[in-house]
């Protein structure tokens, strides 16, 4: 600039400048990825804290000095709240605070040494920054320990599916394999739609005959013919079940009802058993007797 370093105008200059950095300026960062308008907006300061400044176009000692400043590896940064000092080396992208004492030399790269701990060496590392300088330089968070006990997930029951097939019951299987022809092949159908035991096939007889050939048809996707075959075993077995009870009955109370009914035994018998099974469809036939309504009965 025509003048020595040693002059008291270079000094006062360079000294203004390096004031004035900090102010405007990303220490951490070089010249060329500086904010473009703090870069101006310091310029246009130093123009007024050294007047010969304006004589040069653009202010380029200024821009010049500011290039070899910010390109310095010895450059840091010190925070104003507790003095901890940042090395500015341009090798360690990820920079951390260090004493002035154990600051890495010019020509060394800072040493960076890896090592797991144990749960009861495990401490924290806070790096405090200045809450009121708006340049402060974005400090990474401390990764989590390797240490650090990690909670034990339990282990998880599988819920039971809903749509699981059931094992095929030996009633349900030993009931369509009774029937001619056999249809024990359809026994998982059955049980899929909920009938699973004897109970349930019981359940299934008294149903009304709507209720039974929608159920037969639409759920269980019976063909016609298995459709009647299975309505015929299942008002048999319910005719043979009645008949049982029936039998069951006290000889006080069975007599009771005959003498209601005029003496006639036979007519109570078929009575109880026809009004069980009327609405059925299949005629149940009880050995070499057989019930039809408005018919005579003969044996």
């Amino acid at each position: 600039m025509g003048f020595s370093r040693s002059s008291k105008d270079y000094q006062k200059f360079a000294r203004e400048v390096r004031r004035l950095v900090p102010l405007y300026l990303d220490t951490s960062l070089r010249y060329p990825y500086q904010n473009p308008v703090q870069v101006v907006r310091l310029v246009e300061k130093a123009q007024l804290e050294v007047p010969w400044l304006k004589v040069y176009h653009d202010a380029w000692p200024v821009r010049a000095y500011l290039k070899r400043h910010l390109e310095k590896p010895k450059c840091r940064r010190r925070e104003t709240s507790r003095g901890t000092i940042y090395p500015c080396n341009h090798r360690d992208s990820h920079r951390r605070p260090v004493s002035g004492s154990d600051a890495p030399d010019n020509n060394r790269p800072p040493n960076i040494n890896l090592a797991v701990s144990t749960s009861s060496e495990c401490t924290t590392v806070a790096a405090d920054t200045a809450s009121n300088s708006p340049l402060a330089t974005y400090v990474p968070e401390a990764a989590p320990s390797l240490c650090a006990d990690r909670p034990v997930r339990p282990a998880i029951k599988p819920r039971p599916s809903y749509h699981v097939v059931h094992d095929v019951t030996n009633e349900v299987s030993s009931f369509l394999g009774s029937l001619v022809p056999n249809l024990d092949h359809l026994a998982a159908r059955f049980v899929t739609a909920g009938v699973t035991d004897r109970k349930c096939l019981e359940g299934l007889a008294v149903l009304w005959d709507v209720e039974k050939d929608a159920f037969l048809l639409d759920d269980l996707r019976l063909t016609a013919f298995q459709r009647r075959v299975v309505r015929g075993a299942l008002a048999r077995t319910m005719a043979r079940r009645s008949e049982l009870g029936l039998r069951k009955w006290s000889p006080g109370l069975k007599q009771e009802m005959v003498s209601l009914m005029g003496g006639d035994v036979q007519s109570f018998d078929v009575l109880a058993i026809g009004e069980l099974w009327r609405g059925e469809s299949d005629v149940p036939r009880f050995g070499h007797m057989m019930y039809e309504p408005g018919l005579t009965f003969a044996s």
